[in-house]
């Protein structure tokens, strides 16, 4: 846990799990809002200066096979919240998802590809909106 971490618990319960074995990191300045859910099975990294809005769901593990073709080898994989990026309200991040330095993700939105740095995705599934334009410097508050 990082420097000046606030988490904030009411009116909804914020909730983060790690399993035995699993790592769960979170940078400086880090914003994580009411009713968020963090659960890491493998690994979730969260860098500095990230905006976490109500109501988000960020797990690394899907839980549940999907058919009976899958092994379960894929359920789990690690996710990483880069330096500055902003999720925006009610959004869902997946299993194995970057989402860049900068980034901001729509309120809503279901994150399951990466997302590059400098960008705004919004949807479900998310897609590119536009590039945003960040200075050297600028730190998202």
């Amino acid at each position: 846990m990082g420097k000046r971490l606030n988490i904030i618990g009411k009116p909804w319960g914020t909730q983060l799990t790690v399993v035995k074995g699993a790592r769960l990191t979170i940078g400086d300045d880090v914003m994580i809002n009411a009713g968020v859910g963090i659960a890491a099975n493998v690994e979730v990294t969260i860098g500095n200066n990230v905006m976490i809005g109500p109501r988000t769901s960020i797990f690394d593990s899907a839980y549940h096979r999907i058919d009976s073709l899958d092994d379960g080898s894929q359920t789990a994989k690690s996710i990483i919240i880069q330096d500055n990026a902003w999720i925006g309200t009610g959004a869902i991040i997946l299993p194995g998802v970057t989402i860049g330095r900068n980034a901001v993700v729509a309120a809503g939105s279901t994150v399951t590809k990466d997302v590059p740095e400098n960008t705004l995705v919004a949807g479900a599934p998310a897609k590119i909106i536009r590039e945003l334009t960040i200075h050297d410097g600028w730190v998202r508050h």
